[in-house]
């Protein structure tokens, strides 16, 4: 199904870590991703946006770091260090960068500005494709414009609905605009519940996003070289995928490929595909979905840097395919190389 990587070896910098509440999942995906860099021979280094030009060591034990059952709570950080780190001889001298880097400043397009404005090509979707996918609103509204069927949707801003398509009755999802990994998210089952929810969510973002909750399966289709991967059903114990459920081991089941009849396995698949070219989307993305129980399709959201520890989405669905994790990683080099 796909072309054996080329044995070129790079000097590769892995770009992990950083400021957002996803930073020890970005960390834990930047360690699998480097090790697995190491065992097919390139050069590799580790860079943290958040350290600046005083780097730890590939083998510190800052990059085992295992994510928690809730996000980090950061406090503002110096956003100058990034720029230190640009000018660092981790980035002047490696050849290509492994983007690891979740969440905000990741996956928003500013790395991958800051790394254009150096020369050094990076693997994942480039500056706007990037921006376009982590505002879930302007994803929604390009995925209704290309035929992807969506979820309704109302934003909130400073408490006040700025934009909404729809009258929507409770429950619904409140969470941030801009986040993943589920932070900042919360079921409301009642008026008396939203206020709060709100303000949760926008701990991490002005922007607050509500959405119509839809009891239903909850699937995930990985886009590797523009090809569909087999889809993944994720069947968390707690009956609510979030932060702990994504991160804790034996809090999900996972079932690869999903138990769907063949035409709407194929019509999630397009869809997924068409999510990736409708915002511009390159090398790999995972794009997630609700099926309900009358077999209707929602795509969610699309992530441009989803997860890569050995045990994430992505790498499961590569899997299904027969490319182990290390071949998963040297395809994705082979693509942004």
């Amino acid at each position: 199904m796909f072309v054996e990587p080329v044995g070129v070896k790079l000097k590769i910098v892995v770009i992990c870590g950083g400021f957002s509440p996803e930073r020890e999942v970005s960390l834990a995906s930047g360690s699998a991703v480097a090790s697995a860099l190491k065992e097919a021979g390139h050069e590799v280094s580790i860079a943290d946006p958040l350290l600046g030009g005083e780097q730890q060591p590939p083998d510190s034990e800052q990059y085992k770091t295992k994510p928690g059952r809730k996000p980090p709570d950061l406090e503002e950080t110096n956003r100058a260090k990034a720029i230190e780190m640009l000018n660092s001889p981790l980035i002047k001298d490696a050849e290509l960068a492994f983007l690891t880097l979740h969440g905000t400043f990741g996956e928003d397009g500013t790395i991958q500005a800051l790394l254009d404005s150096v020369g050094l090509k990076y693997t994942g979707s480039n500056v706007l494709a990037s921006a376009l996918a982590m505002d879930k609103d302007v994803s929604k509204k390009l995925f209704n414009e290309a035929g992807i069927p969506v979820l309704e949707w109302t934003m909130v801003r400073d408490g006040q609905v700025f934009h909404s398509n729809t009258d929507m009755d409770f429950p619904m999802i409140v969470k941030p605009n801009d986040q993943g990994s589920t932070v900042g998210f919360t079921i409301v089952n009642s008026l008396d519940e939203l206020d709060e929810a709100a303000a949760k969510a926008a701990k991490y973002s002005s922007h607050v996003m509500v959405e119509k909750y839809v009891d239903g399966r909850e699937l995930t289709v990985t886009i590797l070289d523009k090809q569909s991967l087999p889809i993944i059903e994720i069947k968390p114990k707690s009956k609510v995928y979030n932060y702990e459920s994504k991160y804790t081991p034996g809090t999900t089941e996972y079932i690869c490929p999903a138990d769907l009849p063949e035409q709407l396995e194929v019509g999630i698949q397009l869809a997924a595909l068409k999510a990736f070219n409708a915002l511009g989307c390159r090398h790999y993305a995972r794009a997630d979905f609700l099926l309900d129980s009358d077999e209707r399709f929602y795509c969610l959201e699309l992530n441009t840097l989803p997860g890569m520890t050995e045990t994430s989405l992505v790498p499961k669905a590569a899997k299904a395919v027969g490319m182990s994790f290390q071949d998963l990683v040297e395809k994705i080099v082979e693509l942004a190389s």
